[in-house]
């Protein structure tokens, strides 16, 4: 059976980008499998995990891909932001320096990601809360300072994952709603079931013009 007959109204793009070891790659085990892997390989380039959701009425296909943190390999990260609908911005809680460097990563960004892309800022490791650097006062700020929704994770637990995916469809769907995306345009990080294009092939073009 091909990805297009599949019983779904939308496939998103999401990327999930953030320094090393804040958890993305747990994160993505958790929602690929609902599983918690406790060591992992460190991710050299991109790993990839496929999600059905029931989104205000909507069957989502959300597509998330988990790139590589390390800055020798910032240069694959910044191809994926293209074609992307959705960005998934992982700090440590438990670690300061991780939030501060969101910074540099909103810039990538701005550089790099399609304009009309909606982005959730996500403190994970919520299990370990006697041990977090970054509050969620602080946290809240700073998604109202780049424009993103809030959340706090835990890719242990698996508290807030799904939400988090749910959250980020939703504000996906009220731009479709706006009509504010271009469903024709086969970039824009948005796949509809009818299309001929691979999924692959749709969301992983150089240029988006949405």
């Amino acid at each position: 059976m091909t990805e297009q007959s599949l019983d779904f109204d939308y496939m998103f793009k999401f990327v999930i980008i953030g320094d090393s070891s804040v958890g993305k790659s747990c994160i993505l085990s958790r929602i690929n499998g609902n599983t918690f892997k406790d060591n992992h390989e460190v991710t050299l380039g991109v790993d990839i995990a496929t999600k059905i959701l029931k989104v205000q009425g909507k069957i989502i296909k959300a597509r998330i891909w988990d790139t590589a943190g390390q800055e020798n390999f910032r240069s694959i990260t910044r191809s994926y932001y293209r074609g992307a609908i959705g960005i998934m911005l992982v700090f440590d809680m438990k670690n300061r320096e991780s939030f501060e460097n969101i910074k540099s990563w909103q810039q990538e960004i701005n550089q790099y990601a399609n304009e009309k892309i909606k982005i959730i800022l996500i403190a994970n490791k919520s299990d370990l809360m006697n041990k977090r650097e970054v509050t969620t006062e602080e946290g809240q700020q700073l998604a109202k300072k780049i424009g993103s929704q809030y959340i706090e994770t835990s890719a242990l637990n698996g508290k807030n994952i799904e939400e988090t995916l749910q959250l980020l469809s939703q504000s996906i769907l009220k731009l479709i709603s706006e009509n504010q995306i271009d469903l024709t345009n086969k970039n824009c990080g948005v796949l509809l079931p009818n299309k001929t294009e691979t999924p692959n092939e749709a969301i992983t073009q150089d240029k988006c013009q949405c």
